[in-house]
């Protein structure tokens, strides 16, 4: 992918036009604007956004979604303490498809913010994941408002978004693969409902499928200073099931293989 860009491009000496929220909220909406009750007969959220010209922030406000949009269902999800595993799989199926290509086509023949969004000299594969990207980037923010910096954007939230990402982004056509790939996305959007789990280690647990349990494992097995057999014992024994199989059984299939995945996996961890 392209280096990260803003979402919008700059729009005069004010800078980047003050849009976010409009876009923010299109991508929370699952009905996309099928709503029943005008704009103006639905209450309106009041937020605070930073004033183009830089000289402070701002009262805003924008229409109220109905209870079926992506911020209902999590606030709802935060006043039982508990996010069901039928609205993880629902909010599942709505990014992935809120990020294909369909939806982003629709979006650009659609949206009065296509022409502030478009990047001329990226190819239209890369704006379809630019696209992608900030529509994640909102569902974080809908997960954990404030947590990330994506309006600026701050370039290192914006990776940490770019890793999540990948666990969205990958298809495949067999039936045991695309199992758990779908238990990762779901297990992913768990992981933002925790707020008690890092963004960082979700992005580490992107990228290497560990669980946090077996995040938790493998550096303890490492503080422990355990090596070979005896490492893939203490493993088996805890629980540990990274390797989709037992650890015993791993290391007795290919022990230099063992070891450099561990070795791989571990050099993440720490810089997490």
């Amino acid at each position: 992918m392209n280096s990260i860009r803003p979402l919008f491009r700059s729009n005069g000496r004010l800078g980047t036009p003050q849009i976010h929220g409009a876009f923010q909220d299109w991508i929370g909406d699952t009905l996309r604007g099928r709503h029943q009750a005008p704009p103006d007969a639905r209450p309106l959220i009041v937020q605070l956004v930073k004033h183009p010209d830089g000289l402070g922030d701002r009262l805003v406000g924008r229409p109220q979604l109905k209870d079926t949009s992506v911020p209902a269902i999590i606030a709802s999800a935060r006043k039982r303490n508990e996010l069901r595993d039928e609205d993880a799989e629902f909010l599942r199926k709505f990014l992935i498809k809120t990020i294909s290509r369909e939806t982003y086509g629709d979006w650009l023949s659609t949206s009065h913010m296509a022409d502030l969004f478009y990047e001329n000299d990226w190819s239209n594969e890369d704006n379809n994941r630019k696209f992608a990207l900030y529509a994640l980037a909102c569902f974080v923010d809908f997960f954990r408002p404030g947590q990330i910096d994506w309006r600026t954007p701050n370039q290192n939230d914006m990776q940490l978004v770019e890793k999540l990402l990948k666990a969205f982004l990958v298809d495949s056509n067999d039936a045991d693969r695309q199992k758990t790939l779908l238990h990762r996305q779901k297990r992913l959007l768990q992981g933002l409902f925790d707020l008690t789990e890092s963004l960082k280690g979700l992005a580490v647990e992107t990228s290497t499928g560990l669980s946090r349990k077996d995040r938790e494992l493998l550096l303890e097995c490492r503080d422990l200073g355990l090596k070979a057999e005896a490492r893939a014992r203490w493993l088996q024994k805890s629980g540990f099931k990274g390797f989709g199989k037992s650890a015993l059984t791993k290391f007795g299939e290919n022990p230099n293989s063992m070891r450099a995945q561990i070795s791989t996996w571990t050099t993440e961890l720490l810089e997490e």
